[in-house]
């Protein structure tokens, strides 16, 4: 309130959002980073005009946690960089260190989803860039219960099986 009626201010707008972004300094931290894109994130609605986001395309400004061999934390831009989103927990775990991820924990990168959509980075959610398959590994464990009643149920057939045949056997006769 003080700010709004007294100097004069007003609200934030996703233009001011932008901006600081475009004019972070290098030293900035990782957390403030993510702090602003969940920001960002916010003002994005479905169906809405993204030409905001035109000054932002070619600035690195995307928390990467790198490969093995790079420093820690990268940095990345969302036109040319090739970064992915974990939005599976067995994934992120899976992936990590193995290719760039954006720096954000699979809660996040649920709320990120506006913003994945709004660059079209769909396609880079672990989930959709990954097939995974599940193979058995080790000895088949048989569930002896189930092995047993399958043999009653054999052991009954061929019982009425054979109790029918005699039957007719003896009606035959």
């Amino acid at each position: 309130m003080l700010f709004r009626n007294y100097l004069k201010l007003g609200n934030a707008t996703i233009d001011h959002v932008v901006r600081e972004i475009q004019y972070l300094p290098s030293a900035t931290t990782i957390n403030r980073r993510k702090t602003l894109l969940l920001l960002l994130t916010q003002y994005i609605r479905p169906g809405a005009s993204t030409a905001f986001l035109g000054p932002l395309r070619s600035i690195r400004f995307i928390p990467v946690i790198d490969v093995v061999g790079n420093p820690e934390y990268g940095l990345a831009d969302y036109e040319r960089d090739i970064w992915y989103a974990a939005d599976r927990t067995s994934l992120l775990a899976s992936f990590r260190r193995k290719v760039p991820i954006i720096d954000f924990d699979v809660d996040e990168v649920t709320t990120l989803l506006p913003l994945i959509k709004a660059i079209a980075r769909e396609n880079y959610l672990l989930s959709k860039a990954v097939v995974e398959t599940l193979s058995p590994v080790g000895f088949t464990i048989l569930d002896e219960d189930s092995v047993v009643f399958e043999l009653r149920e054999r052991a009954k057939f061929l019982l009425s099986y054979v109790l029918s045949d005699i039957l007719a056997s003896r009606r035959s006769c």
